[in-house]
């Protein structure tokens, strides 16, 4: 509609307001009232809008309420297009306002409250919004307290059932959809808007909606997943029932929610004044929480029909054909997950529990595994990672990751570049780490993997970065386990053998060797592997009913014929003709290939008699196996048989009785749990028990350097070595790392190991252990007492002594700190994975709480109490413990040490005075540490951050003096000598004031600057009057300046005399560093007097003081006047030597020194 036009004989158009593919808003003035009018018009090509123009116009007629828009008239234009008439509003809407910041608490309460309001009006009539959202909530003026509550177009009425589309899809916005809206259920009722309504109000107050995600599934998957973050981590001076609030307007299950918007609008109106100051609350800032970051996979599946909505229509509908979510639901509760399809049709499925890592990776796919046979078009991936688990529901990125994969790997499929058939299975790089490379059919894909399928175990080469693996530190196992065999075969006697092992350990790479020196040997001797599973483990016959298939050849999937004829050849070769039918028909009924019972009265019998048809199926196996070993010894292997089943175990055992003087030979794998769930196993049997332990160092090393070859760096291996702690799985992936340049950072499969076994402990003594991590590898009772919160001590004891039996820490018996017990992690992979299972906001509680009990408890550890309130997100108390820490630095000559605290304390706020401190601080590090330029702009930075005639100040300035002197800067040294005389007179710090002086003075005489070495001095003397007499630090800056004086004016025994009174001041004053380097300045006047012996004691003494104190740069100074007084005294072998070793020892390469050196030789 053009300007100008009238609408309906009574709507003036003014103006295009808004235009859009929904349709277009004109701004009108109305002929009845003479108010301004909104007309709204639908795009009269998608009938969906259409109808939603019209809904809304139904709705709004019935509505009358100050917070909800007001209707004025509806109709339809010239053209037979619909058309909307509301009140005109001037103003942003939320959304908009919110791009500017968020909003007050007070004006956060007025919107709310408006809006609840509104909302109860709708819901009394039985209206349900649907859409609740900050672009639906205008701000007339940009005033919170005028809401008023927009588009009513998808609305749905209760009591007339009246929808906007078929039930069961999803209406609404992602991001602010309730979870019954997410799901797509028929059953939403005003409750679906207070979620929604909470998102908004989270929103208002945080900046940032509760549920964020890389895209509209995620978001909604996390939505129904997903706990909000607490109000109070990101707004702390949220009333407590404000927080409350929101959060039960969050409730997943909407009973949970608040029973009506009228309940929510006096909520708000009565909700906690305003406080200037953060609430403090006990239960969220006293104590780290339950909350941990525990491991945890998620499958997403798409299906073929399900598309799901463009990225950027936020405001479309979502549609999906549906999804059987029953089989789905049923599919991972086998595995120990939770199903939830989303209204597109997308299914995720979270998995999670007390597992070691490789048994959450091997149920994650094995899940996805299945879901993929029921869905074999759908496209699925599954990631793995850490989020934070609070009560049931999930917090993390791991949906995002998992969302990320399915999308490239529908891109591929678009593209078409994924492999025919079926699509593969998209995991992650830490799923595809933890997976048994045997077991899987398994494509590396540019840092992802695709599975395409699951496969019997087979026995190839190992391989590490593509290189046959070797076998190490297992010689004294495999010797066993042949010495073992030996007797089997040459005695013709069962034997039993059971390893056990922690997870990783190495088992199976000694079951992987055993088996090929054992088909190495050319004896004919049968090897059969049966492996455990967790999916189902503890089925009954499942270890032998792997065993036998494997051995016979039965594939799965085989058709039974094919199978029949298999176990009747396999039987036919060894069992007398006259029990073959019985053993084979037993045989068949035992591995689910089913023969035909009409000829066979004995089977028809057993399978009326469940007794009688376990009798028969163990005499049936007994006989077969008897009959195999007369004719070929048999090697079974049974592994991970802490995943095994009571009567395999049982099998076994009467095997080994019965056929006790038959070659057969039994080797399981378990970890030391199988003790617990087949306790004594076959010990009656005579059965050789073997504790594998960790690897060696050596063994680890030698390991370490056939992969990566001898070049690396002896560090390099070290840090393997010690991370490994002798587990080989840990072994092998810090060597794929290292392969890849990642020696630093631990692998996340490693890191899942350990944190796996982590999780298998009670959760308080898992809380306990991520309260100690906080501190480090070393950590105290009372300060995880003060972590945790616990009033109880003893409750704390009881859970220390639990991990010590647990093997998870150490008790020491001098502690550190006074009074207080100390304790170590026994590994630092322990403490590394304790410290990753903490949520964002415990760490940075954790740290703080660390820090302060830190200080109560008196430690002198200034870095650590830094590093602790730094991550503790209060900086501004690591920054004078930053600033001590650099001073320790700089009293242990630790020079990078002082440069890199210092650095922190400025990123943790250091300004004005204490920023001074600290540039004074680096430039004297730099000075000594020879790095001058760094030096000057250093102590340039500390000069103009100090108070001008500052005892720093002071500091400062004489650093500089020092150091312009060194490069040359001669006026630069003019200048802050002028500077300092300038205020030295009428200094307070006059001690200060003359150090700083009688530095510029001997920095001029270095110069050569004569005229301003003597003026200086004789004023030194007069300002020095007042200073403290008997102070002899400063007596020795003053005999030095003297003396350097001396040396300009040559008067060479005057400045022998003062040299030496300084040196004599600078032993008394304890300032070993300025003696050696002026003994040094001593020994180059008796050179220059012929006195080289003096010299040489001089020299000899200044060489060894600057060795042990690391002054490398006048170490090498006096190294060549050595060898220039060696020379003089006609020992030039000496000389030679020692100026070759000054070539070596020049610090940083530096060119001057080197040539100093050179110009020696």
């Amino acid at each position: 509609m053009e300007p100008g036009t009238t609408l309906a004989g009574r709507f003036d158009i003014e103006a295009l307001a808004k235009a859009g593919g929904m349709g277009a808003v004109y701004r009108a003035r109305d002929r009845m009232s003479g108010e301004r009018v909104a007309i709204k018009v639908a795009n009269v090509a998608d009938r969906l809008l259409l109808d939603r123009l019209d809904r809304e116009a139904r709705v709004l007629a019935g509505l009358h309420h100050p917070a909800i828009v007001r209707y004025v008239a509806h109709g339809a234009t010239r053209n037979g297009d619909p058309f909307l008439a509301m009140e005109w509003l001037d103003g942003v809407d939320l959304a908009d306002r919110l791009v500017a910041g968020r909003l007050t608490i007070e004006e956060t309460l007025a919107l709310g409250q408006r809006v609840a309001e509104g909302l109860a009006a709708a819901h009394e009539l039985g209206l349900v919004h649907r859409d609740i959202k900050p672009s639906n909530l205008f701000l007339p003026g940009g005033d919170p307290r005028r809401v008023k509550l927009l588009d009513f177009g998808i609305v749905r009425d209760v009591r007339a059932q009246l929808r906007s589309t078929a039930t069961g899809l999803p209406i609404g916005t992602p991001g602010y959809m309730a979870p019954e809206q997410a799901r797509g259920s028929p059953d939403q009722d005003p409750r679906a808007d207070l979620f929604s309504f909470g998102c908004v109000l989270f929103e208002c107050l945080t900046g940032r909606p509760p549920f964020v995600g890389r895209d509209l599934v995620a978001v909604q998957a996390k939505i129904l997943f997903e706990e909000a973050p607490r109000l109070s981590m990101l707004r702390a001076e949220a009333p407590g029932a404000l927080e409350q609030l929101i959060a039960a307007l969050l409730a997943k299950d909407k009973a949970a929610r608040p029973k009506s918007s009228s309940a929510v609008a006096v909520a708000l109106a009565t909700s906690e004044p305003i406080t200037s100051a953060p609430v403090v609350r006990p239960s969220h800032a006293s104590f780290i929480t339950s909350g941990e970051q525990r491991l945890l996979s998620v499958i997403a599946l798409r299906g073929g029909a399900a598309e799901r909505t463009d990225a950027g229509s936020l405001d479309r509908t979502l549609t999906s054909e549906g999804a059987p979510i029953h089989a789905y639901r049923a599919i991972a509760a086998s595995c120990g997950g939770v199903a939830e399809q989303l209204g597109d049709g997308s299914v995720f499925v979270t998995i999670y529990g007390r597992a070691t890592a490789t048994e959450l990776a091997h149920r994650a796919v094995r899940c996805a595994w299945s879901l993929r046979e029921l869905s074999p078009t759908a496209t699925i991936a599954l990631a793995m990672g850490r989020a934070v688990v609070a009560g049931q529901l999930l917090i993390g990125e791991v949906i995002d990751r998992a969302t990320r994969l399915i999308d490239r790997a529908a891109m591929r499929q678009m593209r078409g570049t994924a492999r025919r058939g079926a699509p593969p299975i998209s995991i992650d790089d830490l799923t595809g780490g933890l997976l048994d490379e045997g077991s899987y059919d398994v494509v590396g894909n540019g840092g992802e993997f695709e599975l395409h399928g699951v496969r019997e175990r087979v026995q190839g080469t190992r391989t590490l970065l593509g290189k046959p693996s070797p076998c190490v530190g297992r010689a004294k196992e495999l010797g066993m386990l042949e010495t073992i065999l030996e007797q089997c075969l040459d005695e013709g006697v069962a034997q039993a053998v059971v390893v056990d092992g922690e997870e990783g350990i190495g088992k199976s790479r000694l079951r992987h060797e055993f088996v090929r020196r054992v088909q190495a040997r050319g004896d004919r001797v049968d090897v059969w592997v049966s492996r455990g599973d967790p999916m189902s483990g503890g089925a009954p016959f499942g270890f032998l009913i792997q065993a036998v298939r494997r051995a016979i050849g039965i594939a799965d999937g085989e058709p039974l014929g094919v199978g029949q004829a298999k176990l009747r050849s396999r039987v036919a070769r060894h069992v007398a003709e006259s029990d073959r039918d019985r053993v084979a028909h037993f045989l068949g009924e035992l591995i689910g290939v089913a023969f035909d019972d009409a000829r066979d009265p004995q089977l028809r019998a057993a399978r009326r008699d469940p007794i009688l048809m376990g009798d028969q199926m163990r005499r049936a196996a007994e006989d077969w196996l008897a009959a195999e070993l007369a004719h070929n010894p048999i090697v079974l292997i049974l592994e991970d048989l802490h995943w095994g089943d009571l009567p395999s175990v049982q099998f076994v055992d009467s095997l080994l009785r019965n056929l006790r003087d038959r070659p057969l030979f039994v080797l399981a794998l378990a970890r030391p749990e199988v003790e617990r769930q087949f306790p004594s196993l076959w010990s009656a049997r005579g059965a050789t028990r073997m504790r594998l332990t960790e690897l060696t160092e050596r063994a680890c090393r030698t390991l370490v350097r056939s992969t990566l070859g001898d070049d690396l760096a002896p560090s390099v291996v070290d840090a393997i070595v010690q991370r490994a702690a002798g587990n080989a799985f840990y072994l092998e992936e810090l060597i794929r790392a290292a392969a890849t340049g990642r020696t630093e950072e631990l692998p996340d499969t490693v890191l899942a190991m350990v944190q796996a076994r982590i999780e298998r402990l009670p959760p308080e003594a898992r809380r306990l252990l991520r309260g100690a991590s906080v501190f480090g590898e070393t950590f105290w009772r009372g300060g995880v007492s003060a972590l945790m919160g616990q009033a109880d001590e003893n409750l704390v004891d009881e859970w220390l002594r639990h991990l010590l039996e647990a093997e998870v820490i150490s008790a020491r018996g001098a502690a550190s700190l006074p009074g207080e017990d100390e304790y170590v992690f026994r590994h630092a992979l322990l403490r590394e994975a304790a410290y990753l299972m903490l949520t964002e906001d415990d760490r940075a509680l954790g740290h703080r709480l660390a820090g302060e009990w830190l200080e109560r408890v008196g430690s002198t550890n200034a870095v650590a109490l830094a590093e602790h309130f730094e991550r503790g997100l209060v900086p501004e108390r690591a920054i004078d413990w930053y600033l001590r820490g650099a001073e320790d630095a700089l009293a242990g000559n630790q020079y990078a040490d002082v440069e890199l605290r210092g650095e922190r304390a400025i990123g943790c706020g250091a300004a004005a005075e204490t920023l001074g401190r600290v540039r004074t601080l680096q430039a004297d590090a730099s000075r000594w540490n020879g790095t001058y330029e760094r030096s000057i702009e250093q102590a340039r930075d500390a000069m103009r951050s100090l108070p001008p005639a500052s005892s720093d100040w002071f500091e400062a300035a004489g650093t500089f003096a020092i150091v312009c002197s060194l490069v040359g800067r001669r006026a630069e040294l003019v200048a802050v000598t002028d500077e300092l005389l300038s205020v030295a007179g009428s200094a307070e710090h006059v001690d200060s004031a003359v150090v700083a002086l009688a530095r510029a003075t001997s920095s001029a005489a270095r110069l050569g600057l004569k005229e301003l070495a003597n003026d200086t001095l004789l004023q030194i003397d007069e300002i020095a009057a007042g200073s403290h007499p008997g102070d002899p630090a400063v007596a020795a800056r003053l005999h030095y300046s003297r003396a350097s004086v001396a040396d300009i004016n040559r008067d060479v025994s005057r400045s022998i005399h003062e040299n030496l009174l300084a040196a004599v001041a600078y032993e008394a004053a304890g300032m070993l560093r300025n003696l050696a380097v002026h003994r040094r300045l001593i020994a180059e006047a008796w050179l220059h007097i012929g006195q080289f012996a003096r010299a040489e004691g001089e020299l000899r003494a200044s060489i060894a003081d600057s060795e042990r104190l690391g002054l490398r740069e006048n170490m090498c100074f006096a190294q060549h006047l050595l060898a220039l007084v060696l020379a003089r005294q006609g020992r030039l072998d000496e000389a030679c030597a020692l100026a070759r070793e000054a070539v070596v020892d020049s610090p940083h390469h530096d060119a001057r020194m080197e040539a100093l050196a050179r110009c020696k030789l």
